[in-house]
C-alpha cells in the first residue's frame, strides 16, 4: 500500500520509507495547515507523520465523481 485517503487527508509513503505520512489535508477542516494537522492528530488514535510539503487537497470535480460512481452504482461506499 502506498496511499490512504480518508475524509480528513491523504497519507502517502515517501520514497524509501515504510510509514505513511500526511501529505494533504482537506479544506473542510478549516483554518490553516497547522490547525488542520492539530484537528487530524486529535481525532487519530496514534501519532502521525506530517510531510514537510503538506498541501491542501482539492475536492473532486464532477467528472471525478462520475468515474467513482461508475464503480459504486448502488452507493454502498459513497452514500
Amino acid at each position: 500500500m502506498r496511499c490512504v485517503i480518508t475524509d480528513m487527508g491523504v497519507y502517502e509513503k515517501p520514497p524509501g520509507e515504510d510509514e505513511l505520512a500526511l501529505t494533504a489535508n482537506f479544506p473542510h477542516l478549516g483554518g490553516d495547515a497547522r490547525g488542520a494537522v492539530e484537528i487530524i492528530r486529535s481525532r487519530c488514535g496514534w501519532e502521525i507523520d506530517v510531510s514537510e510539503s503538506l498541501r491542501e487537497a482539492q475536492p473532486p470535480d464532477l467528472d471525478d465523481l462520475y468515474v467513482v460512481r461508475i464503480f459504486d452504482p448502488r452507493r454502498h461506499f459513497l452514500g
